[in-house]
């Protein structure tokens, strides 16, 4: 049986240099985490948005609400893999407005651990994560571990190249 692939949107960030939530902020007419969920839902069995117990509330679809207060991105990855356990996870930040589905197919289309390396920078947060990881992400998490890019690199992640950089950037500021 094939296992299945669920999407996360990581949304739990407290958004501190924006001055306001990023998964709220709408570049396509809609929030950012609606058009995050939106891309990936055309290659996920179900796409979670991973929140902060604050955020819950104001997230409309299915949420995985993070299991400890303030652990950073893989404190969101590390609560979808206790969510559930079975399947593999497609990870991506809110904040990647002008992300495009082609990037999204280079990691499925791998079915392995994978994430992006642009000019030499891991970015650990557009990722793709199979099920056979969660005892390590467990283990290193339980260790203390909160670096998704050090993580990554201890479990020997395959490194992408992006098709365009431009796909790649993500939103700190306002305008």
């Amino acid at each position: 049986m094939k296992t299945k692939t669920f999407g996360l949107v990581l949304c739990g960030g407290k958004s501190t240099r924006m001055g306001m939530d990023k998964a709220l902020l709408e570049y396509h007419g809609i929030p950012q985490y609606q058009w995050a969920t939106n891309l990936l839902a055309g290659f996920c069995d179900t796409v979670y948005c991973s929140v902060s117990k604050a955020l819950a509330d104001q997230i409309e679809g299915p949420i995985i609400i993070d299991n400890e207060l303030d652990q950073g991105p893989l404190g969101g990855i590390h609560s979808a893999f206790e969510f559930n356990p079975e399947v593999n996870w497609l990870v991506m930040p809110c904040d990647m407005p002008e992300l495009q589905s082609s990037e999204i197919e280079l990691l499925v289309e791998r079915k392995k651990a994978c994430c992006f390396k642009i000019e030499g920078r891991i970015n650990p947060l557009l990722s793709y994560w199979p099920n056979e990881l969660i005892k390590s992400v467990k283990q290193a998490y339980g260790k203390g571990m909160r670096s998704p890019k050090r993580l990554v690199d201890q479990l020997g992640f395959e490194y992408l190249e992006p098709t365009n950089l431009a796909f790649h950037r993500n939103i700190n500021r306002q305008k």
